[in-house]
């Protein structure tokens, strides 16, 4: 109790200071945790089944532009939006519209490794030097527990890697509110050193790939994607540079005969 009357006066304060100083209050991805659908405060009072599915939702926010994707158990923009397949942008709710960008969710089905995402963001996210990655992450559907460890997480920003952490961040507060499993790859708005990096402005895409164990099973379909090897294309320049030697041979033996013909013709000549 006296921890949360604490973080109310510390945010009414913080608000009093930024209203005085003419400073624009933008909310936490924290805060808005505290407001979770009944149906995720539902999910979150079960108990873990370790033969059981869950899910794993992308999230993401960027300052700026306001290119936001929340955690699944919002009310407003969360898995309840007619929009929640799309990125959205907006400084309002109520006015928030979808901008291109095709996202990736995952069924947890097991033991394994999982990406969510999002890709195609066709440059929408403004990159004006102003604009910074402010939050990464994923919000689950599985009960919080001490069973289930998600490991090996990696963010990568337009298919490079730029962070890697050995255990999930999980989000304390997030796990307050819906009582479910999430975590962040980064958040700004926390004071923690591994949380406090900012992305560059993506591109195109946005990936984050985990590990999870602590099921009863593993999923055979769960594994980290790895690029196709270009095998097949070097054979293919192998086999070209190795066919030019063939025909300057060819030439010289024909060569050759000729000049045996030659002389055979010149010496018949000759006897004459």
């Amino acid at each position: 109790m006296r921890k949360s009357l604490k973080k109310i006066v510390s945010a009414i304060t913080a608000g009093a200071m930024a209203l005085a100083l003419g400073v624009t209050v933008i909310p936490s991805v924290a805060f808005a945790a505290n407001d979770p659908t009944k149906e995720a405060i539902a999910l979150g009072k079960k108990d873990f089944d370790p033969n059981g599915e869950y899910n794993a939702y992308f999230m993401f926010q960027a300052d700026g532009c306001w290119v936001f994707r929340d955690p699944f158990f919002k009310k407003e923009t969360g898995i309840d939006n007619a929009n929640w397949d799309k990125m959205l942008t907006t400084l309002d709710v109520e006015e928030a519209k979808p901008v291109d960008g095709q996202i990736t969710d995952v069924k947890i089905k097991g033991n394994g490794t999982y990406t969510v995402g999002v890709k195609g963001l066709n440059g929408c996210v403004t990159n004006d030097g102003n604009t910074h990655v402010k939050f990464v992450g994923v919000s689950t559907d599985i009960p919080s527990n001490d069973t289930v460890k998600i490991t090996n997480v990696k963010t990568k920003i337009d298919g490079i890697t730029k962070l890697t952490q050995d255990n999930a961040i999980i989000d304390e507060e997030a796990e307050d509110a819906p009582h479910t499993l999430c975590f962040n790859t980064a958040n700004t708005y926390r004071n923690t050193k591994e949380l406090k990096t900012e992305f560059q402005i993506p591109n195109d895409s946005v990936e984050v790939t985990f590990t999870v164990s602590g099921f009863a099973k593993d999923d055979p379909d769960a594994k980290e994607a790895t690029p196709t090897p270009a095998a097949k294309s070097n054979d293919k320049k192998d086999d070209s540079k190795s066919s030019v030697p063939v025909i300057p041979i060819v030439v010289v033996v024909a060569v050759v005969v000729v000049a045996g013909v030659v002389v055979v013709v010149t010496s018949k000549k000759k006897k004459k």
